[in-house]
């Protein structure tokens, strides 16, 4: 066993204090409610932490457990790892939360950095996964190889970075809010922009109509496709047993030039 200032066992709780140049470890079964991790500390969890603050110089480790309602001030630190997850994070400015092979769910960028399958510097080879994120001004969530962002809200000022490999679904760009999907990123499902909004998207970068197990609906899956900036390659991806109907995919289409089709995994291409 290593050497923790803490070590919280299965049953246990310890909570209520603050890490100085401390470790502390949170085994399976174990709970560490309102920990605040302070500079040169770090707070390990295979177990469950609940209402923890992350200052400067302070690191917050979820490895098969996880982490409920954490805060990130500047210059903190929060990676979660295979089988880690949390929940209700915020991260500030000058904060930031690495998610590596882990889930992480309602978390709010209001002004930090969000790294989904990236990690110091190191790509990923397992799978990363966020859902239900707010970006606020000054945040940016990048969503590297492996990764992947679902129902993402971009408010102005926010931004997200869809990088090679990565992908991302169901996603709201607000006034001056940026999405941007670079070489061989790919965004699925629904993509809404408001006026001000814009979408940059770098050459091969793929926007994918996902219409398998859906039915026609009145509702388009881009809202206004005259704001997607750049060379798109649009494609949709159908089932064998698709139910018949008119699927409305883009509303001011007239920039779309052909979209690739996709049935059980044969390809086609349409002009």
């Amino acid at each position: 066993m290593a050497n923790y200032t803490y070590f919280v066992s299965s049953g246990q709780e310890q909570g209520s204090l603050r890490l100085d140049s401390q470790t502390m470890f949170v085994a399976s079964g174990g709970r560490a409610p309102g920990v605040t991790v302070g500079d040169r500390s770090t707070l390990g969890v295979d177990g469950t932490a609940l209402r923890i603050t992350v200052l400067a110089g302070g690191t917050l480790n979820i490895f098969r457990g996880s982490a409920l309602t954490a805060v990130v001030s500047s210059g903190g630190n929060i990676n979660v790892s295979s089988g880690g997850s949390t929940s209700g994070t915020t991260v500030n400015k000058g904060g930031a939360m690495y998610i590596i092979n882990g889930r992480s769910i309602n978390t709010t960028l209001a002004g930090g950095i969000l790294n989904v399958g990236y990690s110091n510097g190191h790509l990923n080879a397992g799978n990363a996964a966020v859902s239900s994120t707010f970006i606020n001004s000054g945040g940016t969530m990048h969503v590297s190889s492996s990764g992947n962002a679902v129902s993402t809200v971009i408010n102005s000022g926010g931004s997200m970075i869809i990088s090679s490999a990565g992908s991302a679904s169901d996603s709201i760009v607000s006034s001056s809010g940026i999405l941007t999907i670079a070489d061989s990123g790919t965004h699925y499902g629904k993509l809404a922009v408001e006026e001000g909004g814009r979408v940059i998207a770098a050459e091969n970068a793929v926007i994918c109509f996902s219409l398998a197990g859906l039915k026609a609906s009145d509702e388009y899956f881009i809202n206004n496709a005259a704001l997607i900036e750049g060379n798109v390659n649009y494609s949709v991806s159908l089932s064998k047993k698709q139910t018949a109907g008119v699927y409305k995919l883009a509303r001011n289409a007239q920039n779309i030039q052909f979209i690739n089709i996709t049935v059980n995994g044969i390809y086609y291409q349409t002009e």
